[in-house]
């Protein structure tokens, strides 16, 4: 009788494959078996791997950590992080593009003299949502906080800033600061200046306010 010359092995035992018609012996039989090949239990099979015990589906064992297997193969994490790209995380999170722009509001500023009419053009031009920050309503202290804002961060609304700033270089240096997008300059007629200032609470204050304003613009004008 032939012997195979394959080593084999299954859960029960290792041994040399026989004739099919060679009954195998039992494990743990001490007793040679056919052309002396007898079963040994797996512990006393030393180049045999023992399998794992398999566990019974369900959740994992309290304080027991779940793995998760990465979305991004290793090799494409290589490339992509090569690339300059961020691979997509475990937990499920989008990628991040490397076109991908943070868009800001842009910064108006509206300038004039006194009484021009620059709220109500804020009034008529804003949406809704829009920031407008006018020292007049808001008070000078307020509105110094303000601007700083400006000067450290863009905004994330449109903002419209009030100011008077008269002469070119001071409506351009303020521009700088509070680095507007756009400068609106309101600028009627000396004669409707006047008529609106007196219609004003105070009117005289009010109309020294626009000859200073048409001073400074004549001596720096745009």
């Amino acid at each position: 009788m032939s012997t195979w010359s394959l080593n084999a092995c299954d859960e029960r035992f290792v041994g040399w494959w026989q004739h099919p018609a060679v009954a195998q012996a039992a494990p743990g039989d001490r007793r040679p078996g056919p052309l002396g090949v007898r079963a040994l239990p797996p512990a006393h099979q030393p180049h045999v791997a023992q399998a794992a015990p398999a566990r019974p589906a369900g959740p994992p064992h309290p304080g027991e950590a779940v793995r998760r297997r990465s979305a991004v193969p290793a090799g494409c994490a290589r490339r992509v992080q090569s690339e300059g790209w961020r691979p997509e995380r475990e937990t499920g999170s989008r990628p991040a593009t490397k076109d991908q722009v943070v868009s800001m509001a842009t910064v108006i500023l509206v300038a004039g003299p006194p009484c021009a009419g620059k709220s109500h053009h804020v009034e008529q031009h804003r949406a809704p949502g829009d920031v407008v920050l006018d020292q007049d309503a808001m008070g000078a202290r307020a509105f110094n906080r303000a601007v700083a804002e400006l000067e450290r961060a863009r905004p994330a609304r449109r903002t419209w800033v009030i100011r008077c700033c008269g002469g070119a270089t001071a409506r351009a240096r303020f521009a700088a600061r509070i680095r507007a997008d756009r400068t609106v300059l309101l600028r009627p007629p000396d004669d409707v200046l006047m008529a609106r200032a007196m219609q004003r609470a105070q009117p005289h204050r009010h109309v020294r306010a626009v000859w200073y304003w048409l001073d400074q613009e004549t001596r720096d004008p745009m």
